[in-house]
């Protein structure tokens, strides 16, 4: 049963937070009187209270009247459980006015009990028979016999209080028959206690023995120790009147023991409930901390992100203001160069020139780098041929590599079809950085190139494989070598030159061309880059 109600609660709690968040006033209401109803079944009153109160703004808000007159009477409930019978009497006077209007007989004889529970609290018990009458009979029109079964029980105590048994026997046995009929199980219970009482204060052991006896077996049953406790006192009543003094203190001692575990259980569960209260508190106030905490998380990632951008665009902007004059620069120098010059100058004009041309492709990597971050790189795919995309790029990378004394093999699978769909610019960037890449860290042996078929992701492709005898990478190094500004040594920086850039726009330019890179190397066994890329 706790489990239940447990669950009941995180439910409740979940959809007043849905609908509260959605400003839905009226569901969050009815969430809320759900959880008051919970608290009022465990005798939680001090809990109920604050659902029922809340439950009632929020009908409010909606300006749902149905809603309103509902928690009025549940708030009627919690007051009178307190003791604070002005209050429950105005709450169930608000409620009886709205269903007495709205010709609601259920609710409305409810309401009519509830205000004789109050009377006989405050001591009028002619003004509770009065109320309990007038609920009989709206409940004997209506169709809810459980109810009209609670008011015949209420006017059976209440004539067994007045010493009128006959009439209170026939209030109890009528709520009896309407309770064993529609199966209210603790109903039937309670009606065994009354019945019981009444056959011992109208001289009838026999059947006070029976009632008790049913009683106990349902009450047992049921986990009813209340129920169970005042059985076992009717019974010790009814053996003290046979005699039987010593079975009568038995049957009064277990009863104030099951009394005593009631209070004590009752103490542990408010305990149990407070600390589960403060654990709650304490949960919500470090869940709005982690929540300050995630603002301000988000808040400097925006505020990182934003920098990055204006970083990226500044990049941007500069490398465009240097590429200008650059251009300019080696157009010049080209022009200077076919004019007639001095050996010594037209050396001055080639290393000029060469510098240029280098500090423009950093600027050109600089400019893809930002391009990429930025998500603005553009691909131009088209028909191409493979023959003619790569012949000049051999011929170019050959010669740089027998300059340095090395071998320079192409290995083309017989299979492989010229002709497909590609960016022809991106996919030459690519081989070249891992071609340039080979022969720069590459003192003998040979560097290379076999191109062969493949397929990836389900279509045709191209697979690009340069294979070298250079001074290979550190394993350590492998799974950063695509970063960027990361090269293999910094000391590669001074003895090489490059700024580790190459290698991360091959990979990025793999990537927007739907291909992937792979590297396999180890120190001193040369490096293998497999570069394959759709060619449908």
């Amino acid at each position: 049963m706790e489990g239940r109600y447990a669950e009941t609660l995180v439910l409740c709690d979940e959809a007043a937070a849905i609908s509260a968040a959605a400003g839905d006033h009226r569901v969050t209401g009815m969430a809320a009187n759900v959880a008051g109803s919970v608290f009022l079944e465990r005798a939680t009153y001090e809990d109920a209270l604050g659902r029922f109160l809340e439950a009632h703004e929020r009908f409010e808000e909606a300006g749902d009247a149905d809603g309103i007159a509902r928690s009025r009477n549940n708030l009627g409930l919690v007051h009178w459980r307190l003791g604070d019978l002005p209050r429950a009497r105005a709450d169930f006077e608000a409620a009886l006015i709205f269903f007495e209007g709205r010709e609601d007989r259920r609710a409305t004889g409810n309401v009519l009990n509830c205000l004789g529970l109050v009377a006989e609290d405050e001591g009028k018990p002619n003004e509770a028979g009065a109320w309990y009458h007038r609920a009989r009979t709206v409940l004997q029109q209506g169709e809810d016999p459980l109810f009209l079964a609670n008011v015949l029980a209420n006017l059976a105590d209440l004539n067994e209080k007045a010493g009128e048994t006959d009439l209170a026997w026939a209030y109890a046995e009528a709520s009896m028959t309407l309770r064993r009929t529609h199966g209210h199980a603790r109903g039937v219970v309670g009606s065994h206690l009354s019945l019981g009482r009444l056959a011992l204060a109208r001289g009838a052991p026999e059947r006070a023995a029976r009632e008790v006896a049913e009683g106990l077996v349902g009450a047992v049953a049921l986990g009813l120790r209340k129920q169970h406790a005042d059985l076992l006192e009717v019974s010790a009543r009814l053996a003290a009147t046979e005699g039987a003094w010593e079975r009568a203190y038995h049957l009064r001692a277990e009863g104030a023991d099951l009394r005593q575990s009631l209070v004590g259980d009752e103490l542990a569960r408010r305990v149990a409930e407070q600390r589960a209260r403060l654990d709650l508190r304490e949960a919500r106030r470090l869940m709005e901390v982690r929540n300050h905490e995630n603002d301000a998380l988000r808040a400097a990632h925006a505020a990182a992100e934003a920098a990055s951008r204006a970083k990226s665009q500044f990049v941007a902007v500069m490398s465009h203001e240097i590429r200008t004059p650059l251009t300019t620069t080696i157009g010049a120098m080209e022009l200077l160069r076919a004019t007639f010059l001095a050996p010594r100058q037209r050396e001055l004009v080639d290393a000029a020139q060469g510098s240029a041309r280098t500090l423009l492709a950093l600027v050109e990597d600089v400019l893809d780098l930002s391009r990429i971050e930025a998500g603005r790189l553009d691909l131009d795919i088209r028909p191409m041929d493979l023959d003619v995309l790569l012949e000049p790029l051999v011929a170019g990378v050959r010669v740089g590599a027998e300059e340095r004394g090395l071998r320079f093999v192409i290995a083309r699978a017989p299979d492989l079809r010229a002709g497909g769909l590609g960016d022809p610019e991106r996919i030459v960037q690519v081989l070249l950085n891992l071609l340039a890449n080979a022969v720069k860290f590459t003192t003998t042996g040979e560097v290379r190139l076999v191109i062969e078929p493949a397929r990836h992701l389900s279509e045709e492709a191209v697979r690009f494989t340069v294979r070298d005898t250079g001074i290979g990478i550190a394993p350590e190094l492998l799974g950063r070598i695509f970063e960027p500004f990361v090269q293999a040594d910094s000391s590669m920086t001074r003895r090489y030159g490059g700024t580790g850039l190459g290698l991360s726009i091959a990979r990025r330019l793999t990537e927007a061309l739907g291909g992937t890179l792979d590297v396999v190397s180890a120190s001193g066994e040369g490096a293998t880059f497999t570069f394959t890329v759709p060619f449908p």
